[in-house]
């Protein structure tokens, strides 16, 4: 597993992390009540 982690590049690595975090975000803020939306989009 150690060996693994050192061949990837890190730009890779961490444009996976970025995919993922895209992902994650437009899941969340398309899953915000509308209740909830208001208040956050005044501020």
């Amino acid at each position: 597993m150690e060996q693994l982690a050192h061949s990837v590049d890190p730009f890779i690595s961490l444009l996976g992390i970025f995919v993922l975090a895209v992902f994650v975000g437009y899941y969340v803020v398309w899953n915000v009540t509308p209740a909830l939306h208001t208040p956050l989009m005044s501020v």
